[in-house]
C-alpha cells in the first residue's frame, strides 16, 4: 500500500496535479467551493438574491448611440432573443402600479406617462426587437443608462441574471466558470450567526477580523440613513420655525446609541453630511399649547419602529404629543420616517428613488428633481442634487437622524468581488486564490 501511494504521488507531480489548489473554507460534494455570503440587513439580502437571479450587467457598450430620432437601443448578449418583448410587456404592466418605481424611472419614454395614468394600454416609445430594445423619449434623457441600471426593472427570477436558484436554496452559475482556476460557481446566503466567506455589515467590523486572513472595506453606496420628512401643509409642521426647532431638538447621538448601539452615528444629510438649520429665536409654541403630530414609520423595519418610538419619547418630554402609525395607514402624516439607500449611483436618481414613496407630501420636490435629471453633465447633476438637499435641510423639511455605515468583510483568499449600488454584488470575476 505504501508503494502504491508513492507511485500515485510521483504520478501527480509529473502530471501537475500536485500544484497548489485554491484555499477555500468549504466545498460541496462536486468539489466546487460554494461562496458563503452573509448580508446583515434582511431587505438588502433579498435585493442581493434578486440581483443574482435577474439583473444583467449593463455597461456603456450595451447602449448604442442615438439614431436620427434621438432613440437609444439597448443590446444585451447572453439573453433569450425575446427578452426585449418580455421586458416591454412587464414594464407596461408595472407602469400602471403607483407603488412601483416604474412610473418615475420610465417617465422620459414616449407614452409612459399616459400609461401610468392608465390613459393607454401600451407605451409608444418602446420598440422591441430580437436581442435589443429601442426607447424613444418625449424629452432630453441623458441618464437613460443609469435608469436602466435600477434593479427593480429586472425583478423576475431567471429573466436575465447570471445565476439560477437550486432546490437546496443555493445559487449556481448558469455558465460555469470552472475553466477559470478557483472560479466561484456556487453561492449560499447564510444566516447572521453562520460562518461566512463574504459579508456586508452595518457598523465597523469587529477588531479581531483585522488581518488574520480577512480584508474589510467601506461600502458608502450601501450606507443606510434614517431621516424624517415633514409635510409642509400639516398642522404644526407647516410652520418653518416649528420644523427647524424639531430638527434641532432630536437627540441624534442618543437615538443612534439607544436603537443601534455602536453600529450607527448621527446623520446630518443623505448624500453627504449637511448642517443643522438656523435655530429659531424662541420656542415656536406657547407653554400652554400642546402640539400633536402623526409620525408614520415602515411597518416591517424593526430599527425604524424603535427609532420612531425613541423620537416619540424625546418630543413628548418637550411638550409635543406624537402618535405613531404605520406607513400607508394614514393619508397624510405630518412626519414620515424613512430609510435612504442608494440603489442607483446617480445622486439625482437616488433622491428620486427615496422620495417617490413620499410623493403625497413631496410632490413639488419630486418635480424639481425630475427637471434636474435633464442636466447632462455628471458634476453639475451632483451639484444640483446637493443644492436641492441643502434647501430641504435649511427649512426643516428633511431631518436626517442616524446613519448605519456599511462595510464588506471577505476572506483574503477571495478576489474579484465587485459591489455596485445597494443590494448589487457582482461575482462574474470572483475566484479563490492563495
Amino acid at each position: 500500500m505504501g508503494l502504491l501511494r508513492l507511485i500515485l504521488v510521483i504520478s501527480c507531480i509529473c502530471a501537475g496535479c500536485a500544484a497548489p489548489r485554491p484555499v477555500v473554507s468549504s466545498a460541496d460534494g462536486e468539489g466546487r467551493p460554494p461562496l458563503r455570503m452573509r448580508i446583515d440587513d434582511p431587505r438588502a439580502a433579498g435585493w442581493v438574491a434578486q440581483s443574482l437571479l435577474s439583473f444583467p450587467r449593463i455597461d456603456e457598450a450595451a447602449l448604442l448611440p442615438a439614431d436620427e430620432r434621438g432613440c437609444e437601443r439597448l443590446a444585451l448578449d447572453g439573453l433569450p432573443p425575446d427578452w426585449s418583448a418580455d421586458r416591454v410587456e412587464r414594464w407596461t404592466e408595472q407602469l400602471a402600479r403607483p407603488r412601483a418605481v416604474h412610473p418615475w424611472l420610465l417617465e422620459p419614454v414616449a407614452g409612459a406617462g399616459e400609461r401610468a395614468v392608465q390613459a393607454t394600454r401600451s407605451v409608444t416609445g418602446f420598440e422591441p426587437a430580437a436581442g435589443s430594445l429601442t426607447a424613444c423619449f418625449h424629452r432630453s434623457t441623458p441618464d437613460w443608462l443609469e435608469r436602466l441600471r435600477h434593479p427593480e426593472l429586472w425583478t423576475e427570477e431567471g429573466s436575465a441574471g447570471d445565476w439560477r436558484r437550486e432546490v437546496d436554496g443555493r445559487f449556481e452559475r448558469r455558465s460555469p466558470a470552472t475553466q477559470r482556476k478557483g472560479g466561484v460557481d456556487r453561492v449560499e446566503l447564510v444566516a447572521p450567526d453562520d460562518p461566512f466567506d463574504l459579508a456586508v455589515v452595518h457598523g465597523e467590523p469587529a477588531p479581531e477580523l483585522a488581518g488574520n486572513g480577512w480584508v474589510s472595506e467601506r461600502l458608502p453606496a450601501w450606507d443606510m440613513t434614517y431621516a424624517l420628512w415633514l409635510d409642509l401643509e400639516a398642522r404644526w409642521t407647516n410652520d418653518p420655525m416649528f420644523r427647524r426647532w424639531l430638527a434641532l431638538h432630536v437627540e441624534r447621538a442618543a437615538a443612534a446609541r439607544y436603537v443601534f448601539g455602536d453600529r450607527a452615528r448621527p446623520a446630518f444629510g443623505l448624500l453627504r453630511d449637511g448642517s443643522l438649520p438656523a435655530p429659531p429665536a424662541v420656542r415656536p409654541f406657547a407653554s400652554s399649547s400642546a402640539p400633536r403630530i402623526e409620525l408614520a414609520h415602515p411597518a416591517r423595519d424593526d430599527g425604524a419602529r424603535r427609532l420612531a418610538a425613541r423620537i416619540k419619547a424625546e418630543l413628548g418630554r418637550l411638550g409635543v404629543e406624537v402618535r405613531l402609525v404605520e406607513s400607508g395607514s394614514s393619508p397624510r402624516p405630518a412626519a414620515t420616517l424613512f430609510a435612504h439607500r442608494a440603489r442607483v449611483a446617480d445622486p439625482l436618481l437616488a433622491l428620486l428613488d427615496t422620495l417617490w414613496p413620499l410623493r403625497t407630501t413631496a410632490g413639488e420636490e419630486l418635480r424639481r428633481l425630475e427637471r434636474a435629471t435633464r442636466i447632462p453633465d455628471f458634476e453639475r447633476r451632483r451639484a444640483r442634487a446637493g443644492q436641492l438637499e441643502a434647501d430641504w435641510l435649511a427649512d426643516g423639511r428633511l431631518v436626517p437622524l442616524v446613519r448605519l455605515e456599511a462595510w464588506s468583510i471577505r476572506r483574503r483568499a477571495l478576489a474579484g468581488v465587485e459591489f455596485e449600488a445597494a443590494g448589487i454584488v457582482r461575482l462574474e470575476r470572483a475566484m479563490w486564490r492563495r
